[in-house]
């Protein structure tokens, strides 16, 4: 319905609220920001996840236009997976072995995650890249893609966090329909951080910590 993602500026400081993960239009509103920070020549950006609960693929623009180069992020790995390796995560070396995953939409992802051992995340950049400091604001209330996208900015060093711990729920989960009306909603994969480790149940540390609440002021005085 629009509104997912929303750029606003302090000076020359961008601010880009992101609400959701979820959404065509998530998508191409954050396609549309980064093409209106190019043009009105950013000095920074400050990337805010605060209420953002996760959902699907905006995470791709989202870092893949901070991305001068290719960034291996982490898998998720799938039951067959698990039950071959009891819980271990899968190397940089195991990640190596399999082509980046490129399905990026739900329906393709189910599939895939439950047919293959794991599906890498990578992401590549994505034209008008910003080389600029880039700040994300984190809240206990951050979680799922959001999550992704927090280790994946903070691991590759693209990106100070600051706020507070995020949520640490990441079990992906397909859509089943059941009788009565009902929808079961049942994990089917987990994810590993390459630099993180499983963010399920840990979360991420903010490299600056603070109330989430005061998040945004301390990432302008930076």
């Amino acid at each position: 319905g629009g509104g997912g993602a929303v750029l606003s500026w302090d000076g020359k400081v961008a601010i880009l609220t992101v609400k959701t993960m979820m959404g065509l239009d998530t998508i191409e509103e954050i396609d549309a920001a980064y093409t209106a920070i190019a043009d009105k020549g950013a000095d920074k950006l400050i990337i805010d996840l605060r209420e953002n609960g996760g959902g699907a693929f905006a995470i791709r623009p989202l870092v893949g236009h901070l991305m001068e180069e290719r960034y291996d992020a982490g898998a998720f790995v799938s039951q067959r997976w698990n039950a071959e390796h009891r819980g271990k995560a899968p190397t940089s070396q195991d990640l190596m072995t399999v082509e980046p995953w490129e399905g990026w939409s739900v329906r393709a992802f189910w599939n895939d995650v439950q047919k293959e051992p794991f599906i890498r995340v990578s992401f590549a950049p994505i034209d008008p890249v910003f080389k600029g400091p880039v700040y994300v604001l984190t809240s206990g209330r951050t979680a799922s893609a959001a999550e992704i996208a927090t280790d994946a900015l903070k691991s590759s060093r693209r990106a100070i966090i600051i706020g507070e711990k995020t949520a640490g729920k990441m079990l992906s989960q397909k859509v089943y329909d059941i009788p009565g009306a009902f929808h079961l909603f049942l994990p089917i994969a987990d994810y590993f951080s390459m630099k993180s480790g499983r963010i399920e149940g840990f979360g991420i540390q903010p490299d600056i910590a603070v109330d989430a609440n005061d998040a945004l002021a301390i990432a302008l005085q930076q």
